[in-house]
């Protein structure tokens, strides 16, 4: 049976031939506007099922044992190349919004305030971002899509999308869109630990891990224990290569 990461990952791609085949004159906008609404609905359909979850079985130790890293990547938002979007939990977000204190707010409450202004990316991104650091990975992966509809480059979303998509045991597509979020944005540390961790643990390449865990130690402001746990899982790639 195919898998949920896997079916959302073909209905993106035919998203984007729409947009492509409309842009080359093979669809007229009103047969492309049908085909978007049919698959936004199958998409919808998909992410209803939440079936999203982590891993179980033998790989689910493994996993484990780097979760703290994770969170503590998370925690910190440590990247080089901040925009003025990438904003931290408690740091005031407006947009077009009156002034928020994202500390002060529920997850409920954020999702009133993203249903009233669909269109801020920062508070949704933000919301998301709470989703994913407490594994709700259902909740967080809509969010995220929606992003990816706003900015299709997003480098948080991409790489996060691509860690849920791990954590769902489809490492191929994982990978893709980690690559996709390094294109985006070179200097998004976070990224580099999710590429090294997915080709070492959920493709079993060791010698492709290598570089990004070596491009994430090069990182100034890694914070010492993350910085000396992110050294150790270098040193089982390096073991493993």
């Amino acid at each position: 049976m195919t898998g949920i990461p896997e079916r959302l990952d073909q209905v993106e791609t035919d998203l984007a031939d729409v947009e492509t085949q409309l842009a080359a004159g093979e669809l007229d906008e009103a047969t492309a506007a049908r085909l978007r609404s049919t698959y936004q609905a199958e998409r919808d359909g998909i992410l209803a099922t939440d079936e999203i979850a982590e891993n179980s079985g033998p790989r689910g130790r493994v996993i484990a044992g780097v979760a703290i890293l994770v969170l503590g990547l998370v925690g910190a938002g440590i990247a080089v190349a901040r925009s003025a979007e990438d904003r931290n939990p408690g740091d005031l977000i407006t947009g077009g919004l009156p002034a928020v204190d994202l500390s002060t707010i529920t997850n409920e409450e954020m999702e009133e305030i993203v249903a009233q202004f669909p269109e801020v990316t920062t508070m949704r991104l933000a919301l998301a971002d709470r989703y994913f650091n407490d594994s709700q990975f259902s909740d967080a992966l809509g969010h995220y899509l929606t992003v990816l509809d706003q900015e299709p480059s997003n480098p948080r979303a991409l790489a996060n999308i691509g860690w849920m998509t791990y954590l769902s045991d489809q490492p191929e597509i994982a990978e893709r869109y980690v690559e996709q979020s390094l294109a985006s944005d070179a200097g998004y540390s976070q990224a580099y630990f999710f590429l090294g961790a997915i080709r070492l643990y959920g493709l079993g390449d060791a010698s492709g891990a290598v570089p990004p865990l070596e491009r994430l130690l090069e990182f100034d402001d890694l914070p010492q224990e993350i910085r000396d746990q992110a050294a150790e899982l270098l040193d089982e790639a390096r073991a493993g290569a």
